[in-house]
């Protein structure tokens, strides 16, 4: 008889830190100390992985998020979806920016 291991679900117990930490170093970015830009980009990609890039892309990238709202005239990925409206996720907002929807 075969035994099967049991799966288990991933745990997003530091989850809200991620992201406060994500939005604390944006902050400081904006504010003009860009010596804290690697450490940024390594913690939006490590999230953006983690979150299969189905995270809100306001969460997961928030410098890119704001350029993003700027350029467009507002938030643009307002979308219609089961009734509803949602925001882009960072997949949807790295696609738009490199022009494959249009």
């Amino acid at each position: 008889m075969q035994k099967y291991k049991k799966t288990s679900k991933v745990s997003w117990v530091n989850k809200s830190e991620r992201v406060a930490e994500i939005a604390k170093l944006a902050e400081l970015i904006k504010e003009g100390e860009e010596e804290h830009l690697e450490h940024y980009n390594d913690l939006v990609l490590s999230y953006a992985k983690d979150t299969n890039m189905q995270a809100s892309a306001s969460e997961t990238d928030p410098i890119a998020w704001d350029l993003f709202c700027e350029l467009a005239g507002g938030d643009p990925g307002k979308i219609v979806y089961a009734g509803g409206r949602r925001g882009l996720n960072y997949l949807e907002m790295v696609k738009f920016n490199r022009g494959y929807w249009r």
